[in-house]
């Protein structure tokens, strides 16, 4: 099997890497966790961090905190226009053969049927990994999408990404490594 885990990565934080290691505490004979940020999701503002920025620091994330088996795609950051789920899974499906396994955050699932092509995500997914958030969304989440998730047993960190760009908060919170990129870089100011 294969775990995908899209997002903006801008920053990673630890909210990402408890993420992470809840899928491989959960599913530890996976092939690859595929960790894709996005150039712009479609649902949200347009990003302006640099996509070279955002890959520094997603590695810097995977290198230092991370097991083994994850691989960084950079496929939908060199995309000049928005990041369609469909789309990833539609090129990954040409190369491998293994099961995929779409992480989703709650809030994300309140919002799926709103996704680009939805029933086919979840024709070419085995199941959507569901890991927690602040609130619960899945009381109004149809009953077909929720058949396809399993709810994943990740530690949940209040972090988002869009806090610490937009307010700096919780940088001391950061890996000191990506805080340090951070800065030099004058990222967020």
């Amino acid at each position: 099997m294969i775990g995908i885990f899209g997002g903006s990565f801008d920053p990673p934080h630890p909210g990402h890497e408890s993420i992470i290691n809840g899928f491989w505490k959960m599913f530890p004979e996976a092939d690859f966790l595929f960790i894709i940020p996005n150039h712009q999701n479609p649902l949200k503002q347009k990003k302006t961090t640099e996509k070279e920025h955002i890959l520094a620091m997603t590695k810097i994330m995977v290198a230092c905190c991370l097991p083994n088996n994850n691989r960084i795609l950079q496929l939908e950051l060199d995309k000049p226009h928005k990041s369609y789920t469909i789309d990833t899974l539609t090129l990954l499906q040409k190369t491998w053969k293994q099961k995929l396994y779409l992480l989703l955050g709650e809030d994300n699932l309140h919002t799926f049927h709103q996704w680009k092509d939805c029933r086919k995500i979840l024709e070419k997914t085995e199941k959507l990994l569901v890991y927690k958030r602040k609130h619960n969304y899945t009381n109004s989440v149809e009953q077909a999408i929720l058949e396809k998730t399993i709810p994943m047993h990740n530690e949940y960190l209040d972090f988002s990404s869009a806090e610490i760009r937009n307010n700096r908060t919780n940088l001391e919170k950061l890996n000191p490594q990506i805080l340090e990129y951070i800065h030099k870089h004058k990222l967020y100011e």
